[in-house]
């Protein structure tokens, strides 16, 4: 009698990394254990709300992000603040890459690229595939400048698969 059947070993493909280009090296990041996916949630969660970006989260995550809004929330920030929220983000992501890539090949990238990296990763964890980091609405600009959000400032890939203790949709943070 013959079935379906069910093979973990192909299932979801090797989440494969190549940074060569930039000197970055390449790999396969390993499967996150549940606690390292918990905190990774807890921590994009904390920086979220730390950084005052929350709000814009959740509406990229619904589908009603307003420029203006994004535009007025980075405006804000002191000094300096996208990059500290880009370097904790690139913390975020390595640790949950179980260092592979480490946070020092992530910063070798370009902007560009090292947010379209980080978009996917997060990506890859949500309910449905997210399009690419770098597909994006036309660029938003202040003083000659493209302001972009660790992830993409477009869509937040994961956030909306994330359970947010709290949050608008009423959902609760599992355990």
């Amino acid at each position: 009698m013959s079935g379906a059947s069910f093979d973990a070993g192909t299932v979801i493909e090797p989440l494969e990394w190549n940074f060569e280009k930039y000197g970055g090296g390449s790999g396969v990041i390993p499967e996150p254990t549940d606690r390292q996916f918990a905190q990774f949630q807890k921590s994009i969660k904390s920086l979220l709300e730390s950084s005052g970006m929350m709000p814009l989260a959740r509406a990229a995550a619904g589908g009603n992000i307003n420029p203006a809004d994004a535009l007025k929330l980075m405006s804000e920030m002191p000094e300096g603040g996208l990059d500290k929220l880009n370097d904790q983000m690139v913390e975020i992501i390595s640790v949950f890459t179980s260092n592979c890539p480490s946070a020092e090949q992530i910063n070798r990238l370009p902007m560009r690229v090292r947010q379209a990296f980080m978009g996917w990763v997060m990506g890859q964890f949500g309910p449905k595939a997210s399009p690419p980091a770098t597909v994006r609405e036309p660029a938003i600009t202040v003083n000659g400048a493209t302001p972009s959000l660790p992830g993409s400032i477009s869509g937040f890939p994961g956030v909306s698969g994330m359970n947010f203790p709290g949050g608008s949709d009423g959902s609760t943070e599992s355990n």
